[in-house]
């Protein structure tokens, strides 16, 4: 988390992010857009749209390439969450937590309240 908010607050321009947060950049295959080694999932986008919101914009991707560590995934094929241990910004409150543990299938659990 620590340096994911150092990359987010400080522009490239300026400062060398790889060499001060240690982490690694390697030239992905889709776009050739550099990917972090250290990370067990990467996306390359394609950038294909930027709308102003007041003070801010926001940037509309195309994800382009998925590069995700074979680590993160089970004998069976499926993705093991806890590998891949996503980062989660909550802007309104600004900070960064992790998913913890699971707690329901996804289109399967709902179908309990379904009336028939």
């Amino acid at each position: 988390a620590v340096q994911a908010d150092y990359c987010g607050i400080r522009s490239g321009r300026d400062d060398d992010k790889l060499s001060v947060t240690g982490l690694t950049s390697v030239a992905g295959s889709g776009l050739g857009a550099p990917l972090i080694v250290e990370s067990p999932l990467n996306l390359e986008c394609r950038l294909s749209e930027e709308v102003t919101i007041g003070d801010y914009r926001l940037l509309l991707g195309e994800i382009v390439e998925v590069h995700a560590s074979e680590a993160a995934f089970g004998e069976d094929g499926k993705m093991d969450a806890r590998i891949f241990d996503p980062l989660v910004y909550l802007g309104g409150i600004r900070e960064y937590w992790n998913l913890g543990e699971k707690i329901a299938d996804a289109y399967r659990d709902g179908k309990a309240l379904v009336r028939e």
